[in-house]
C-alpha cells in the first residue's frame, strides 16, 4: 500500500475513469481517495470519466466526485466526460461509436495537462499550509487593534510551503 501511495503521489494530475454505482462513485474508490491518498492530491487537479448502462452516463456519479476531490483539496476541472449506455458505446474495436467522445475526451485531457502544468509550477514556488495548519486568528481582536472599527475580512498572507515541505515566509 505505501508503494502505491507513493508512485500516486507522485503525479502531477489525476484522470479518474469509474462507473457509477448507486448513483455514485464505488466505494473503493472513495476509500482510496479519502484514507489512501489523501493529503497527497492537495493542489493538484482532476478530471473525470464516468460510465454507466443507463442513458445518464455516470454524471451522479462525476458530480459527487468533485466533491469528494475538493475535499482533498484538489481543483477538478470543468469538463468531464460521460459515457451513456456504455454497453452500445463501442464498436468491435472498442472504438466509440460517438465521434463526441474523442472531441470531449481530447477537450479533458487538454485541460488537465494545462491545469497539470500550472499546478506543479505553482506547488513548487510555495503552496499555503492546509487550513488545519493555519492559527485561528481573532476579528475581534483585529478590530480592537484598528480602533474598535471592524476588519474587511481578508486573505492571511500566512507561509508558504515549497515543494518540499520547507517554510518559505510568513
Amino acid at each position: 500500500m505505501e508503494r502505491w501511495n507513493a508512485v500516486m503521489a507522485a503525479g502531477d494530475a489525476y484522470l479518474f475513469v469509474f462507473p457509477e454505482y448507486n448513483h455514485s462513485v464505488p466505494g473503493v474508490l472513495k476509500n482510496a481517495v479519502d484514507h489512501a491518498l489523501g493529503a497527497r492530491l492537495r493542489n493538484k487537479p482532476a478530471g473525470f470519466v464516468g460510465y454507466s448502462g443507463g442513458p445518464i452516463g455516470g454524471a451522479r456519479a462525476v458530480e459527487h466526485m468533485v466533491g469528494i476531490t475538493v475535499e482533498r483539496e484538489m481543483a477538478p476541472l470543468r469538463n468531464a466526460v460521460l459515457l451513456g449506455q456504455v454497453g452500445r458505446g463501442f464498436d468491435h474495436d472498442g472504438l466509440p461509436v460517438d465521434p463526441m467522445t474523442e472531441h470531449a475526451l481530447a477537450i479533458l485531457l487538454d485541460d488537465l495537462a494545462w491545469w497539470g502544468e500550472a499546478l506543479r509550477r505553482a506547488r513548487a514556488a510555495g503552496q499555503l499550509p492546509p487550513p488545519r495548519q493555519r492559527p485561528v486568528r481573532s476579528l475581534a481582536a483585529d478590530a480592537a487593534s484598528v480602533g474598535g472599527t471592524p476588519p474587511v475580512p481578508r486573505a492571511s498572507p500566512g507561509a508558504l510551503l515549497r515543494g518540499d515541505g520547507a517554510q518559505v515566509g510568513g
